[in-house]
């Protein structure tokens, strides 16, 4: 009970709903807050694929340029082409 003294005491408030409402502070995020949220989960979830993906490129996925430069220095030494 004397916890609660000071606060049932102090009846003057910031808004119509005194300072229960999100402690003073108006009427919350609003859609700015909704939208910083869909940002920020946005930037997490590209970050997770763009490492997922260069993960797997350092693993040998994305080696199709060495096969290439492998297949021409093949040609290259059976005589198929001269290096010009």
């Amino acid at each position: 009970m004397l916890a609660a003294t000071p606060v049932l005491a102090h009846s003057e408030g910031y808004g119509p709903w005194g300072d229960h409402m999100m402690g003073g502070w108006g009427y919350g995020p609003g859609i700015l807050g909704g939208l910083m949220m869909l940002v920020f989960w946005g930037l997490i979830i590209a970050l997770i694929v763009m490492a997922v993906r260069w993960f797997s490129d350092q693993r040998g996925g994305g080696g199709k340029s060495s096969d290439a430069l492998d297949i021409l220095k093949d040609r290259l030494a059976r005589g198929e082409i001269d290096p010009e």
